[in-house]
């Protein structure tokens, strides 16, 4: 698990960003309240719509079948604003 998120985490993330930041300039009027992340790993995309949209999640699912990653998830989404 330290593995992958040492090596793809960055990269997985930066996907998710630059994605998230397109839609965001194509529909300006879209603002996701509720997000699911299916197969989340240590849930770099929901760090990402945090940081393209600031504040305006109010209900977030991770689903994730692997503890260890379920675990990383955790710790790194605990400060999200949600």
């Amino acid at each position: 698990s330290l593995v992958y998120l040492a090596h793809r985490y960055p990269a997985t993330w930066a996907v998710n960003f630059r994605v998230l930041l397109e839609l965001s300039r194509r529909a300006p009027d879209f603002v996701p309240r509720r997000v699911m992340d299916y197969g989340a790993g240590p849930a770099p995309s929901l760090t990402a719509v945090q940081e393209v949209w600031p504040g305006v999640m109010e209900y977030a699912t991770a689903v994730e079948p692997s503890d260890h990653m379920t675990q990383l998830g955790k710790y790194l989404t605990a400060d999200l604003n949600i």
